[in-house]
C-alpha cells in the first residue's frame, strides 16, 4: 500500500534527485516525487510500503541542500489537491510576466520582471514553481 508524506522546507534549488537522495535506502516508485513548491517549499513523496514511509518520517529535521525540512503524513487526496492548485496558479501566471511594484524608498528603481518557467524548460527559475513529477 502506498503512503504519502508531505515535505516542507524544500529550497528552490533542490530537485527530485535531491529528494530521492535524502530518502536513500527507501523505496520510492517511479513518479513518486511531486514538487509543488510555493512559499513553504512543499513536495509530496509516495512510498511503496508503510515501513518505508515510517522510516522516512524519522528523517524529519534533516536537511536538503542546506535547508532543514519537516515531514508530515499526508494522503493521495491532499497531494492531488495541492498539485492541482499549484498547476492552476502556474497556468494563471504563465500567460503574463509579473512585475514587482516599487515600494516607498525604491521609487527611483524600475520594476523588475519576475521570470517564469517556460514549458519544456525542465526546471524552475526565479521564484516561479512548476509542479515536478518524477
Amino acid at each position: 500500500m502506498a503512503v504519502v508524506i508531505r515535505l516542507q522546507g524544500l529550497p528552490i534549488v533542490a530537485g527530485t534527485m535531491d529528494i530521492r537522495h535524502f530518502f536513500s535506502g527507501l523505496t520510492i516508485p517511479d513518479g513518486g516525487v511531486h514538487i509543488v513548491g510555493g512559499e513553504h517549499g512543499e513536495a509530496f513523496i509516495v512510498f511503496a510500503t508503510d515501513e518505508d514511509a515510517r522510516l522516512g518520517m524519522m528523517r524529519t529535521g534533516g536537511s536538503i541542500k542546506g535547508s532543514k525540512v519537516s515531514l508530515l503524513l499526508s494522503s493521495k487526496t491532499e497531494m492531488q489537491n495541492m498539485i492541482e492548485l499549484s498547476r492552476r496558479r502556474f497556468e494563471a501566471g504563465a500567460g503574463a510576466v509579473e512585475t514587482a511594484a516599487p515600494t516607498a524608498g525604491n521609487a527611483n528603481r524600475q520594476a523588475t520582471p519576475i521570470p517564469t518557467v517556460q514549458p519544456g524548460a525542465g526546471g524552475r527559475s526565479g521564484r516561479s514553481w512548476k509542479p515536478g513529477f518524477q
